[in-house]
């Protein structure tokens, strides 16, 4: 080898060693950082600092990859924490969590309670074993248990199918669990003071059963009372033939009724003033309007004091009748016009009830439709006005309703031929 060579090649592998460091420390730190930041979780970080009260927008956050343990409850996307409300401060570069904010589904401050619901801890007596099957999540029922001042006791079922937040030993030994429950605003109140002031126990659900029973109270009487008491007497038709003496006991228990007569009138001009001194104020013939009588009024006198010349003629004249509770109507129409009376009667008391009436007319191209309540005594009637449009050189059409409270029977004092007994099979 031409010994001249050496000192280039000697000069060049050293020019290659510094190229190689300088091409090293230019870009091997950002591979590896690029690198690095491809293995990493991804976690939302604040891009400036936020302070509380802040709505999060999207240019509040970045995304970055986080290598080692990932910080408990961060955003792994920007849109999870947008439209978030800041409740504690976060820097900037800090990672967001949770914690730090409030949305709509319950995080933040609430620790999971959603919007519109409230956590409220109870302390719940004598169910251990439901207790040791209870978690987060499942559905209960609260039952309450109140003992009462005569020495009686009574049990009623105050909240069905409400979620479990979360549960916890008692306050000391032999004091009652405690558990936290998912409730709405109203029963929190209810669950409050029972709490306060009577025993709960807790009925675990299956969460897929949605169910709700009416909320009855039970007393150690009402338990004791015997079945044939309580069963309506079609029960006892229905299953077969039974002892005379039970349809005897249970034949008492029949509901009480009301009746209505229901008289259409049309009302000519002369008779307004006797119409308008019925209901002791001017009236309107085209305005629906139910209009209670005095208790003084008594229908069959006034119809016949009024007379052939007082331009008042009854159209149509029915009686019907209806159970408590239970909707009853009545219909009338001629060529032009259709009328419709619709009475769903609750009795209050032993001589008074109260009414929902829809009365409802239609005509050629005309129809009016109204509903009300009136409370009247046994036998008071009331008026129904504007069932008829216009009303210039027309009759005018009104409804005269009297309603009167069926006495109950007791069946019990009817001969044996005339009770419902079942026919004995041959």
């Amino acid at each position: 080898m031409n010994r001249k060579l050496i000192p280039l090649l000697a000069i060049a592998f050293v020019v290659a060693i510094i190229c190689t460091g300088v091409f090293y420390g230019l870009f091997a730190g950002k591979l590896r950082a690029i690198a690095e930041s491809k293995s990493g979780t991804p976690v939302v970080l604040a891009s400036r600092n936020l302070e509380p009260g802040a709505v999060i927008r999207q240019d509040d956050l970045r995304v970055t990859r986080w290598n080692g343990s990932t910080p408990k409850g961060a955003f792994g996307t920007v849109t999870e924490a947008v439209g978030s409300t800041v409740i504690l401060p976060v820097a900037e570069n800090e990672p967001l969590t949770a914690s730090r904010v409030a949305t709509a589904q319950g995080s933040g401050g609430g620790l999971g309670v959603p919007a519109g619901m409230r956590a409220v801890s109870v302390r719940v007596s004598e169910s251990s074993g439901v207790m040791e099957l209870v978690d987060a999540g499942q559905k209960v029922d609260l039952q309450v248990f109140v003992a009462r001042s005569d020495g009686g006791s009574q049990l009623r079922t105050l909240l069905q199918d409400v979620a479990v937040f979360g549960k916890g030993p008692g306050e000391g030994a032999g004091k009652p669990a405690v558990v936290t429950l998912l409730v709405t605003p109203k029963q929190a109140d209810l669950v409050a003071f029972a709490d306060a002031s009577a025993r709960l126990r807790l009925t675990l659900r299956n969460p897929l059963d949605k169910q709700r029973n009416p909320a009855e109270s039970l007393t150690l009487a009402s338990l004791l009372r015997p079945e044939v008491t309580r069963g309506p007497v079609l029960r006892a038709a229905a299953s077969g033939p039974r002892p005379v003496a039970q349809i005897q006991q249970k034949s008492r228990l029949v509901s009480r009724r009301v009746e209505f007569q229901v008289r259409i009138i049309e009302c000519g001009r002369p008779a307004s003033g006797g119409l308008a001194a019925w209901l002791g104020a001017p009236y309107s013939t085209n305005v629906l309007r139910v209009a209670p009588l005095g208790p003084g009024f008594d229908a069959e006198t006034e119809l016949r004091g009024l007379g052939e010349n007082s331009g008042l003629s009854i159209v149509s004249a029915s009686t019907v009748s209806a159970a408590d509770n239970r909707e009853v109507s009545v219909q009338a129409s001629d060529r032009s016009t259709a009328v419709r009376l619709r009475f769903v009667p609750a009795i209050v008391s032993a001589n008074r009830v109260r009414l929902r009436v829809q009365p409802e007319v239609i005509s050629s191209g005309w129809s009016q439709k109204i509903e009300t309540d009136v409370e009247l005594a046994d036998g008071q009637s009331f008026v129904v006005t504007g069932l008829s449009p216009g009303g210039s050189g027309m009759g005018a059409l009104l409804a005269l309703v009297t309603p009167r409270l069926e006495k109950p029977v007791n069946t019990a004092a009817l001969k044996p031929e005339h009770r419902l007994i079942p026919d004995a099979k041959p």
